[in-house]
């Protein structure tokens, strides 16, 4: 219901922007081998390497490192490219779509594309928009707070975007015996959320 309302691949609701960040990690780290997801945060012959734009590191990337990644900042194409590699598990941008950046999300989706590796993008602070444009710029995957713009369950958050990774994200969360189990999203904040986005979707105030 969420994929048809925002007109996505595939949508899952998660207990804030955080634990999305957490389980789209996880996602492009192990996907949905179950083997793989037992193992984790042991990255022992994985990949183990986000690689994130300078200007997007903050903070709220707590989430992406405790997995135990390592974390490759970047400042143009050139220095991305070269980035990129074996290790590499996925690329992490921070959502701007209301300031101006010197490399961002346009500049590197086209590089992630052409080498094969995933796109997260970080839009805790933003609202929602159909069509998404930051799947449209090329990311493969969006977290969003539900608690924030949308006007949703304050514990809530969304994952939006390529639907066989945000499937894998679910795999790694709750109810799942995975890395993510203890940010489970509750029942009132799975319909709740699913409600925010029913109103935001139809205009209404």
């Amino acid at each position: 219901r969420l994929a048809e309302l925002l007109h996505v691949d595939w949508a899952i609701v998660t207990a804030g922007t955080a634990a999305a960040l957490t389980h789209a990690t996880a996602a492009c780290l192990v996907g949905t081998d179950p083997e793989k997801i037992q193992r984790l945060p042991n990255l022992e012959g994985l990949k183990d390497e986000v690689i994130m734009p300078r200007e997007s590191r903050n903070v709220y990337d707590h989430a992406v490192r405790t997995l135990g990644v390592k974390i490759i900042e970047v400042g143009n194409a050139e220095e991305l490219r070269k980035a990129i590699g074996p290790h590499t598990a996925m690329i992490e941008v921070l959502g701007n779509r209301f300031e101006k950046v010197d490399f961002g999300l346009k500049d590197v989706a086209p590089i992630a594309r052409e080498r094969g590796i995933p796109v997260l993008v970080d839009a805790a602070a933003d609202y929602l928009m159909v069509q998404d444009p930051y799947i449209a710029l090329g990311a493969d995957l969006v977290a969003y707070s539900g608690g924030k713009i949308i006007r949703g369950p304050q514990g809530a958050g969304l994952l939006v975007g390529r639907k066989d990774l945000v499937r894998a994200a679910w795999a790694n969360s709750a109810p799942h015996h995975a890395f993510g189990r203890a940010l489970k999203v509750t029942k009132e904040e799975i319909a709740g959320m699913l409600a925010a986005v029913e109103v935001w979707s139809s205009g209404r105030d």
